[in-house]
């Protein structure tokens, strides 16, 4: 779906889309785990989207969280497949059986930051 921009909301307000973005991503975490927000859900652009709004409503841990995930899946050129889709981020998991992003997804889920914000989503300006 997101490889192909189905469902996006290319044509909605600035803090429409936060809110879009931000509801996807907890859901998408819900149902499918953390990896599935990138086999799934974001495009690289759309998760660079993501760590913008975090970082404009100061949830500075979360933006940080997803920004090193970016960093590790750009690491592992996960994006770079020239939107084929192809790849998944358990392609990249560790000799020893865990996660390429195990660490930061606990980091993610610990606080609970992501699933508290919608005070912060209902007064954006």
């Amino acid at each position: 779906m997101a490889a192909k921009g189905l469902g996006r909301p290319d044509g909605l307000a600035e803090n429409d889309r936060t809110i879009y973005y931000i509801v996807s991503t907890r859901c998408e975490m819900d149902m499918g785990g953390f990896n599935s927000v990138f086999d799934q859900l974001l495009t690289e652009r759309e998760l660079v989207y993501l760590i913008n709004c975090l970082q404009r409503m100061h949830a500075t841990s979360l933006a940080d969280g997803f920004s090193r995930a970016h960093d590790e899946l750009r690491a592992v050129q996960f994006f770079d497949d020239n939107g084929d889709a192809d790849k998944m981020v358990s392609d990249f998991d560790r000799a020893d059986g865990t996660s390429l992003l195990d660490a930061i997804e606990s980091e993610i889920r610990e606080g609970q930051e992501l699933w508290i914000l919608d005070n912060a989503l209902a007064i954006l300006p």
